[in-house]
């Protein structure tokens, strides 16, 4: 696990979700919208989200 600064402690990097369900996001990105797109990089594009009750 990497760690933040040498302190023994997880970076924040580390400890985001690795695998999220594509229905999930999909749901949070209201269908991968064109109105929630907010920018575009070298690992895709980034959509503005919105909390997600089950």
């Amino acid at each position: 696990m990497a760690t933040s600064a040498g302190l023994g402690q997880p970076s924040v990097l580390s400890t985001l979700p690795k695998n999220l369900p594509l229905d999930f996001l999909k749901t949070i990105t209201d269908q991968f919208s064109e109105a929630r797109k907010i920018g575009t990089g070298a690992f895709g594009t980034v959509y503005m989200v919105y909390g997600h009750s089950s």
